[in-house]
């Protein structure tokens, strides 16, 4: 993105006369070869010659002795500086022989060819010692090198070093070898490299001579090498320069580069190949390496066909510096260094392989352009031409990584004949213009700034039809400095005053953020009558005013252009319109519509469809359809498209189902538009069976590529709960926009598939499509559901970099993600970079605070925003109550109710719902039913805080009354509701009505829910009903944890202790994961049981599951003991318990020795028992039994004193009974009851009955 930041080739500066620019395009167009030079010397060089540069040097003219001695003293620190270099070269080469060289026994070659016997030849050069093996296919030239030195196929006339030996032998080959040199064609490695995995040691590190790309998998050789060889760890590097197999051969100078990631094989590798005349730099970007080595061998045939077709060089040079770049693009797009590719192995590579005729590859474009077949090419040639292969794969990679490669392009088209190399050449010579208009397009702003600049004809061959589409990619960028840089141009270039230009130029400086000098270059380019006149001019500059809020200017300026005579077009009144509907409202729109009318272009297709659009975003979708009446064309589709948009965006999506049927019926041509806004009809209706009908449209139609009704479909699937029909529209785009991607994320973020929704995303990177706002929202939403901290902050450092980071949507997500992670320092911090503040950001960081429980901060940071001026919305207020009830505090609860009511949002269903939970939470059930009397309009939410705050509360008989009340407002109960319910049905054990809820959840189809079951279960388990329970329990399909804890628990509180340790075993089997909750039930099921050994094991069983105890655990064990007698064992366990025994704990053991009468220990557990709490007449209770039953009575007065004293007593007993669908509760010594009467008076009765009965028995027994 540099070059963006520079200007154009050329500017005004540069063309000012026209010798200078004669000279300039000779220089530009000119080929350059760049020699890297030693960089830390020619430093020192350059230091040595400017010392003593700063005074001024007398004429040599003046003292010739005095420039004699100079120049000798320069002579003599060039000689000092020379003779260093050449100690340290010497030393350096030494030092790598000693290092990797003598300790490298031997270095096996795969593949007989140029490159492989030239690379066997040189590595044996380097070591007489060396055992060079040269693994070869063909016996003959095996035979040619043992036997007579020489490759007879390449090479002939090269004798080769003694120590270079080949076999066909893979096993003997690569036995002992320290190196491997791959030689290799790409096409045939894969299947080379599988024949000889079995001999291939894993730390064997493999140095790749071969470049390309693989025909149907487009691998490069670092991916082939270790998936052939199926090691990924595999030791590899890249061979790659300016170099041929001859250069080699005959010892001449010549540079290559080594490329790995890792430093230290790189380092090794040099140290090995480095003599005096091959020169090895090294670099890690192993794919700029690979790339550039691939595709230069494409770029070697487009030259060879400019060289056989006698173009000249002009043409050469003009065809590589564009394939040079659309290399570089492609590069840089799959993660390539921009230095790699303009270096040793990048441009240098690239310009001695297209410019010398030593490349085979070049030689084929060579016979190609001079009117030989290819097949006749290959068939004479005696080795591979890599490019002919790797041109295969190029239209591949130019659509996987979306770059335009028309010079590559063009190439593989030749060679699958679909192009002669004639009309080739033509189509490239015109390319340019039309490239870069092509570019703007597709919108790749980046790529058509980037090929303007690097064009080496530009600007000499540009038009005024250049220039618009440059102008839009600034605009589309906002750079306005390139952007004034081609002003200048265009100024020298003489389209100052054309008005397709200025126009350009306007728009331009509007969408930059410069209206000042948009204003400017109006009112200089007024002066001229024939530009005045122009609409188009007028209609970029009302545009501007509008787009930046100077409605009165830019009205003015309407008036002023029909002073001036120009009568405005379609396309002024859809400006107007369009502001209309943003700015001046429904009124103002009325207004230009009248205007319209008048002057007559109420048929005017845009301007119809503007007005369509204004009425629908104004709330007046009838107005809308009454213009659209009028409309005499109804074949215009864009008109109906805007209506049937308009009906949806107002809810009325039936309506634009049926105006979509009429569009068919009228024989309307319906496009993209038409079918987006129709299934986002469907989508918002949730109707599947019309949207899928419409689907059938599209694909008849042809319309399932498009990238908006693909987005469109998927979304609609995605919205109905079918996600896997989304999937299947998702895979069937070939060429995905990020639209289409941000929709699969969307589909799977918005059913709680958040895993796939970043797998998604991470193949989009891997297709390199840039994501934008909507795509990292997404992405952060997911996050947030998996608490992904880290793929959050790597979302965030994205973000950063790329100038989305000022979006506040973008940012509220980002608050949302850390506060759901629970780093509110985080959040804190973005929070405090927010230029922007709406209200979403500030309730996403309030209810961040409350996540984490931070209730302070929360209201602190809610009084913050309103000292700020921000009015809160019903989410903010949620989250306020929601922090108030956290604080357990009632006052400031009361204080928030109020400020709901202050704000008018005592109405809102959510916020109504959350204030009836937070009276519940305060035992305020008469406050939360007058909340829910306040809300007009109660939702399903506001009925289930109701249910739950009666049943929590005490007052489980209003809870089940309020389920008939749900269905009779119109509303379906959901298995909350039921749950609810059923949990006040258990607390009152009314079998009656917990069997008539069952009924009622099979008729609505809502017990499926295991949440439901498990309350089901509990219901009838508590209501005495175990036979239920255990046939919900065994209908139950999918058993989670809670569903087997129920049961299991079930069980021990109807003595079925046996059965909880069966169904105990049966949970294990299924691989349910016991939890404490389990554990508790099953100790407390011995405990009942009288099962003390069975109950103990459980109790160690918890350590295998690494769950630890808690207090309700303990108390079960002791009172497990207790019952059993093992009364010191009981006190050994609280002995040893690691927390804190509570009273819970005393009154066990207390209990337990009243049975069995130890007044010692009872006596023990009793004090500690008072010292935790001596308030409660129940702790004195049970030793005052103690005492009464071991006949201690003078102990039992005592306490009984000292009870009365305190004023406690014990609290009644209580019982209900469910009599004819009611319930009457009984407390121990009550007698307030209205039936009391009645009651006593069948109480004599039965006594009355069971003395008689008594007397009969006694009387019988006499006889």
């Amino acid at each position: 993105m540099a070059s963006l930041l520079d200007p154009p080739p050329f500017s005004s500066s540069l063309l000012s006369n026209t010798h200078t620019s004669q000279l300039a395009a000779q220089q530009y167009l000119s080929p350059t070869i760049y020699v890297e030079p030693f960089s830390s010397h020619s430093k020192k060089a350059s230091a040595v010659c400017s010392a003593g540069g700063g005074a001024v040097d007398p004429s040599p003219s003046q003292n010739p002795n005095l420039a004699l001695e100079r120049t000798k003293d320069r002579q003599k620190v060039v000689r000092v500086a020379w003779e260093k270099l050449v100690r340290w070269s010497r030393s350096w080469r030494s030092k790598a022989k000693t290092d990797v060289l003598e300790r490298t026994n031997k270095v096996v070659v795969l593949g007989g060819g140029s490159f492989g016997t030239a690379m066997a030849a040189h590595v044996a050069g380097r070591k007489a010692q060396l055992e060079v093996n040269m693994l070869v296919r063909d016996p003959r030239v095996c035979e040619s090198i043992n036997e007579r030195h020489y490759n007879f196929k390449y090479f002939p006339e090269s004798i080769l070093p003694e120590n270079v030996v080949a076999t066909t032998d893979a096993k003997t080959a690569l036995r002992g070898a320290d190196f491997c040199l791959h030689a290799v064609p790409v096409q045939f490695s894969s299947l080379f490299l599988e024949g000889i995995v079995d001999y291939v040691d894993p730390g064997l590190p493999f140095i790749s001579l071969s470049k390309g790309l693989e025909l149907n998998t487009l691998r490069t050789m670092s991916q082939i090498i270790p998936q052939a060889l199926r090691n990924p760890r595999q030791p590899y590097i890249v061979l790659s320069g300016p170099s041929f197999a001859s250069e080699l051969m005959n010892n001449l100078p010549t540079a290559m580069v080594v490329a790995s990631k890792d430093k230290k094989l790189a380092s090794a590798v040099q140290q090995l190949l480095a003599s005096r005349n091959l020169r090895i730099n090294r670099s890690s970007d192993v794919t700029g390496v690979e790339i550039a080595g691939a595709l230069k061998n494409v770029l070697a045939i487009a030259a060879g066909i400019v060289e056989g077709m006698n173009l000249g060089n002009n043409s050469m040079a003009a065809l590589v510096a564009q394939g040079c770049s659309e290399i570089r693009w492609l590069a840089t797009k799959m993660g390539a260094k921009s230095t790699t590719i303009t270096g040793l192995s990048g441009t240098g590579d690239i310009m001695l392989t297209c410019f010398v005729d030593l490349s085979r590859n070049r030689t084929v474009g060579v016979r190609l352009g001079s009117g030989e077949k290819l097949d006749d090419i290959l068939t004479s040639m005696n080795q591979v031409a890599e490019g002919v292969f790797t041109a295969g794969a190029v239209i591949a990679l130019a659509q996987r990584y979306n770059v335009k490669m028309p010079v590559l392009t063009a190439v593989a088209r030749i060679i699958d004949n679909e192009l002669t190399p004639q009309k080739a050449v033509l189509e490239l010579m015109s390319l340019p213009q039309s490239h870069l208009k092509a570019l703007v397009q597709q919108g790749q702003y980046s790529e058509a700034l980037i090929s303007y600049t690097e064009e080496p004809h530009f600007p000499l061959n540009a038009t005024k039809f250049t220039f618009p589409s440059l102008l839009k990619a600034c605009a589309a960028l906002s750079n306005l400095y390139y952007g004034k840089t081609l002003h200048a141009t265009i100024n020298t270039l003489g389209f100052r005053y054309d008005p397709y230009v200025i126009t350009s130029l306007i728009n331009m400086y509007v969408k930059c953020g410069s209206f000042t000098s948009a204003v400017q270059l109006f009112d200089d380019m007024s002066e001229r009558d024939g530009l005045v006149r122009d609409v188009t001019v007028w209609n970029s500059m009302i545009d501007g005013y509008f787009k930046y809020g100077l409605i009165y200017e830019g009205a003015l300026q309407f008036c002023r252009m029909q002073v001036s005579g120009v009568k405005p077009d379609g396309y002024t009144l859809s400006i107007l319109i369009g502001e209309c509907r943003k700015l001046l409202g429904y009124l103002g729109g009325k207004q230009v519509h009248a205007y319209v009318v008048r002057n007559m272009f109420d048929d005017d297709p845009f301007v119809v469809t503007a007005l369509i659009d204004m009425y629908a975003s104004c709330g007046r979708p009838i107005q809308g359809w009454r213009v659209f009446e009028m409309l005499g064309d109804k074949d215009n589709v864009v008109a109906w498209n805007a209506i049937i948009s308009g009906f949806c965006e107002n809810g009325l999506w039936e309506n634009s189902l049926e105006l979509y049927m009429l569009a068919k019926n009228e024989n309307c041509i319906l496009g993209s538009a038409t079918f987006s806004s129709t299934l986002t009809a469907c989508s918002r209706g949730e109707d599947l069976g019309c949207g899928m009908q419409i689907h059938c449209d599209v694909m008849k139609l042809g319309f399932e590529g498009d990238p908006y009704v693909g987005t469109s479909l998927l979304t609609m699937y995605a919205k109905g709960g079918l996600v896997e029909d989304a999937e299947k529209v998702f895979d069937a785009k070939l060429n995905k926009e990020v639209e289409i991607w941000n929709a699969m994320i969307s589909a799977y973020g918005g059913k709680g598939c958040a895993s796939d929704a970043l797998n998604v995303y991470l193949q989009m990177k891997v297709e390199a499509v840039s994501s934008d706002c909507f795509t990292i929202r997404n992405l952060l939403a997911s996050c947030s559901m998996l608490r992904l901290y880290g793929f959050g902050r790597a979302l965030h450092g994205e973000v950063i970099k790329r100038p989305m980071q000022s979006d506040v949507t973008v940012q509220s997500a980002l608050l949302t993600m850390y506060s759901k992670c629970g780093r509110m320092e985080d959040a804190s911090a973005v929070f405090s970079t927010m230029r922007e503040r709406d209200v979403v950001a500030w309730g996403s960081l309030i209810s961040g605070f409350c996540q984490n429980r931070k209730f302070r901060e929360a209201l602190y940071l809610f009084k913050v925003m309103e000292a700020d001026g921000e009015k809160p919305d019903s989410d903010i207020m949620v989250s306020v109550t929601i922090a108030s009830t956290g604080l357990e505090n009632v006052g400031l609860s009361r204080g928030v109710h109020g400020f709901v009511i202050k704000n008018g949002l005592e109405w809102n269903a959510f916020v109504g719902s959350l204030l009836i939970d937070m009276y519940s939470h305060y035992r305020c059930p008469i406050m939360a039913r007058d909340v829910s009397l306040d809300i007009p309009h109660k939702n399903l939410v506001v009925w289930n805080s109701l249910i739950s705050c009666y049943s929590q509360n005490g007052l489980p008989e209003l809870s089940i009354g309020l389920l008939p009340q749900i269905t009779h407002n119109g509303l379906y109960p959901d298995p909350i509701s039921i749950t609810g319910v059923l949990t006040a049905v258990s607390s009152m054990a009314v079998l009656l009505k917990g069997k008539a809820i069952h009924g009622f959840g099979i008729r609505v189809e809502i017990l499926s829910d295991v949440q439901v079951e498990n309350a089901l279960i509990d219901m009838y388990l508590k209501c005495g009903s175990l036979k239920y329970a255990q046939h919900v329990f065994q209908s139950v399909s999918r058993r989670n944890l809670v569903t087997w804890n129920t049961m299991i628990s079930g069980y021990g509180s109807h003595g079925e202790c046996q059965r909880a340790i069966s169904l105990f075993n049966e949970m294990g089997s299924s691989g349910i994961v016991p939890d404490d909750l389990t554990f508790l039930s099953l100790i407390s099921s011995c405990n009942h049981s009288g099962l003390v050994n069975d109950g103990l094991s459980l109790f160690q069983l918890m350590k295998e599951y690494r769950i630890e105890p808690r207090m309700e655990h303990y108390v079960n064990i002791v009172d497990l003991l207790g019952r059993a007698g093992c009364l010191a064992d009981a006190y050994d366990v609280i002995q040893a318990m690691p927390i804190e025994p509570d009273q819970s704990v005393w009154l066990c053991l207390l209990s337990a020795c009243r049975v069995h009468r130890n007044i010692e220990l009872g006596e023990l557990a009793a004090d500690n028992l008072l010292k935790i709490d001596s308030t409660r007449g129940s702790n004195y209770v049970q030793l005052l039994n103690l005492y009464v039953e071991a006949g201690l009575r003078e102990k039992a007065v005592n306490l009984r004193a000292s009870m009365k004293q305190k004023g406690l007593k014990k609290s009644p007993g209580c019982s209900w009974i469910e009599v004819r669908n009611k319930v009457d509760t009984f407390f121990s010594g009550d007698s307030s009851s209205p039936r009391t009467v009645e009651i006593y008076e069948t109480l004599s009765g039965l006594r009355g009955n069971m003395i008689k009965r008594r007397g009969c028995d006694e009387a019988l027994e006499c006889f």
